[in-house]
């Protein structure tokens, strides 16, 4: 899956989040629900950026994750996002 911004589908509306400054601008690698109401996107310019429903939140090398493209986001049955990340360069 390679995809500019991001929609959602949910109670009968389309919302369109393609403005949203965390996701603006970029490549949406992977997407994942967690089970819990969060849907978390890998990017290819690295980071993840997780929406809780109502608002957006990004987590990048300095919140502790490796550097590079994040190309799957795995779910684990204790509501635990991880990231598979593809090495720079």
């Amino acid at each position: 899956m390679l995809a500019k911004g991001s929609t959602r589908w949910a109670n009968g509306r389309i919302t369109d989040f393609s403005n949203e400054p965390l996701l603006k601008g970029k490549s949406i690698l992977a997407a994942r629900g967690d089970g819990g109401g969060k849907v978390w996107f890998g990017l290819y310019e690295g980071g993840l950026v997780v929406f809780d429903g109502n608002r957006f939140h990004a987590y990048s090398e300095t919140d502790g994750l490796a550097g590079g493209s994040v190309n799957a986001v795995h779910h684990r049955r204790q509501s635990r996002c991880l990231d598979r990340k593809r090495s720079a360069g």
